[in-house]
Protein backbone atom coordinates (compact mmCIF):
# COMPACT_ATOMS: atom_id res chain seq x y z
CA UNK A 1 0.00 0.00 0.00
CA UNK A 2 1.48 3.34 -1.08
CA UNK A 3 2.07 6.30 1.65
CA UNK A 4 -1.07 8.27 0.29
CA UNK A 5 -3.03 5.46 0.81
CA UNK A 6 -1.92 4.79 4.37
CA UNK A 7 -2.62 8.59 4.78
CA UNK A 8 -6.00 8.29 3.37
CA UNK A 9 -6.58 5.59 5.93
CA UNK A 10 -5.69 7.18 9.03
CA UNK A 11 -7.04 10.08 7.93
CA UNK A 12 -10.83 8.30 7.80
CA UNK A 13 -9.77 6.75 11.22
CA UNK A 14 -8.38 9.85 12.70
CA UNK A 15 -11.59 11.42 11.57
CA UNK A 16 -13.32 9.41 14.12
CA UNK A 17 -11.45 10.26 16.94
CA UNK A 18 -12.51 12.93 19.64
CA UNK A 19 -10.31 16.34 18.64
CA UNK A 20 -8.52 16.07 22.12
CA UNK A 21 -7.23 12.36 21.13
CA UNK A 22 -6.95 13.00 17.26
CA UNK A 23 -4.41 16.10 18.22
CA UNK A 24 -2.49 13.60 20.42
CA UNK A 25 -2.26 10.94 17.04
CA UNK A 26 -1.38 13.65 14.96
CA UNK A 27 1.56 15.54 17.35
CA UNK A 28 3.57 12.39 17.03
CA UNK A 29 3.34 12.49 12.87
CA UNK A 30 6.09 14.49 10.82
CA UNK A 31 5.54 17.84 9.48
CA UNK A 32 4.92 17.00 6.21
CA UNK A 33 2.76 14.04 7.14
CA UNK A 34 0.32 15.68 9.85
CA UNK A 35 -0.42 18.29 7.19
CA UNK A 36 -1.67 16.35 4.73
CA UNK A 37 -3.20 14.19 6.95
CA UNK A 38 -5.36 17.28 8.72
CA UNK A 39 -5.80 18.41 4.80
CA UNK A 40 -7.32 14.99 4.33
CA UNK A 41 -9.22 15.55 7.46
CA UNK A 42 -10.46 18.80 6.53
CA UNK A 43 -12.02 17.22 3.11
CA UNK A 44 -13.77 14.32 4.71
CA UNK A 45 -15.49 16.92 7.73
CA UNK A 46 -16.48 18.66 4.76
CA UNK A 47 -17.99 15.61 2.59
CA UNK A 48 -19.81 14.75 5.77
CA UNK A 49 -17.86 10.79 5.82
CA UNK A 50 -16.44 11.56 9.40
CA UNK A 51 -19.30 8.98 10.45
CA UNK A 52 -18.67 6.01 11.93
CA UNK A 53 -20.80 3.71 9.85
CA UNK A 54 -19.43 5.52 6.48
CA UNK A 55 -16.05 5.26 7.64
CA UNK A 56 -15.98 1.33 8.57
CA UNK A 57 -17.97 1.00 5.05
CA UNK A 58 -15.10 2.16 3.22
CA UNK A 59 -12.58 0.69 5.07
CA UNK A 60 -14.16 -2.35 4.88
CA UNK A 61 -14.28 -1.99 1.23
CA UNK A 62 -10.90 -1.53 0.90
CA UNK A 63 -9.48 -3.95 3.13
CA UNK A 64 -11.79 -6.60 1.01
CA UNK A 65 -10.38 -4.96 -2.85
CA UNK A 66 -6.79 -5.51 -0.82
CA UNK A 67 -7.55 -9.31 -0.35
CA UNK A 68 -9.06 -9.76 -3.59
CA UNK A 69 -5.94 -8.21 -5.53
CA UNK A 70 -8.24 -6.10 -7.15
CA UNK A 71 -7.82 -2.33 -5.76
CA UNK A 72 -6.46 0.17 -8.13
CA UNK A 73 -5.07 3.04 -5.54
CA UNK A 74 -6.51 6.62 -5.85
CA UNK A 75 -3.69 7.55 -7.39
CA UNK A 76 -3.95 5.11 -10.29
CA UNK A 77 -8.05 6.36 -11.11
CA UNK A 78 -6.78 9.89 -10.91
CA UNK A 79 -4.09 8.75 -14.17
CA UNK A 80 -6.84 6.96 -15.55
CA UNK A 81 -9.27 9.74 -15.34
CA UNK A 82 -6.51 11.58 -17.93
CA UNK A 83 -6.65 9.03 -20.24
CA UNK A 84 -10.16 8.07 -20.81
CA UNK A 85 -13.59 9.20 -21.74
CA UNK A 86 -16.02 10.19 -18.86
CA UNK A 87 -18.62 7.51 -19.79
CA UNK A 88 -16.16 4.93 -20.27
CA UNK A 89 -14.85 5.77 -16.85
CA UNK A 90 -18.06 5.53 -15.06
CA UNK A 91 -18.28 1.85 -16.53
CA UNK A 92 -14.73 1.16 -14.82
CA UNK A 93 -16.32 2.62 -11.81
CA UNK A 94 -19.02 -0.18 -12.16
CA UNK A 95 -17.21 -3.08 -12.57
CA UNK A 96 -14.40 -1.93 -10.12
CA UNK A 97 -16.01 -0.72 -7.17
CA UNK A 98 -17.81 -2.13 -4.54
CA UNK A 99 -19.75 0.26 -3.39
CA UNK A 100 -20.11 4.44 -2.84
CA UNK A 101 -17.68 6.12 -5.41
CA UNK A 102 -18.13 9.43 -3.75
CA UNK A 103 -14.92 9.37 -1.94
CA UNK A 104 -13.25 8.51 -5.37
CA UNK A 105 -14.96 11.13 -7.93
CA UNK A 106 -14.10 13.92 -4.95
CA UNK A 107 -10.45 13.33 -5.44
CA UNK A 108 -10.56 13.32 -9.49
CA UNK A 109 -11.23 17.10 -11.30
CA UNK A 110 -14.38 18.42 -10.63
CA UNK A 111 -15.93 19.13 -14.32
CA UNK A 112 -14.68 15.32 -14.80
CA UNK A 113 -16.14 14.11 -11.92
CA UNK A 114 -19.71 16.06 -13.08
CA UNK A 115 -19.72 13.81 -16.00
CA UNK A 116 -18.68 10.65 -14.51
CA UNK A 117 -21.36 10.98 -12.32
CA UNK A 118 -23.79 12.32 -15.00
CA UNK A 119 -22.91 8.56 -16.94
CA UNK A 120 -23.08 6.36 -13.88
CA UNK A 121 -26.93 7.16 -13.38
CA UNK A 122 -27.09 6.13 -16.95
CA UNK A 123 -24.74 2.94 -16.81
CA UNK A 124 -26.57 -0.69 -15.76
CA UNK A 125 -25.31 -2.93 -13.32
CA UNK A 126 -22.67 -4.92 -15.35
CA UNK A 127 -23.13 -8.77 -15.49
CA UNK A 128 -19.64 -10.45 -13.64
CA UNK A 129 -17.94 -11.50 -16.83
CA UNK A 130 -18.45 -8.50 -18.27
CA UNK A 131 -17.51 -6.55 -14.85
CA UNK A 132 -13.95 -8.65 -14.66
CA UNK A 133 -13.45 -8.02 -18.69
CA UNK A 134 -13.36 -3.93 -17.96
CA UNK A 135 -11.00 -4.39 -14.91
CA UNK A 136 -8.69 -6.00 -16.64
CA UNK A 137 -9.10 -3.31 -19.39
CA UNK A 138 -8.74 -1.14 -17.26
CA UNK A 139 -5.49 -2.41 -15.59
CA UNK A 140 -4.06 -2.58 -18.92
CA UNK A 141 -4.28 1.17 -19.42
CA UNK A 142 -2.69 1.52 -16.05
CA UNK A 143 0.40 -0.77 -17.45
CA UNK A 144 0.26 1.18 -20.92
CA UNK A 145 0.39 4.63 -18.83
CA UNK A 146 3.66 3.52 -16.67
CA UNK A 147 5.64 2.36 -19.96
Amino acid sequence: MSAVACERKAALALSLLSPAQRAQVLKTLAPSVKSRVNALLDHIRRQGWNDAAVVRRALRQHEEQELNGDLLSVEQWVMLSRRIDPAVFARVVIADTAGDAQFLLSMLEPGYASQVRRALELVPRLPASLAAVVRDWARRQMGQARN
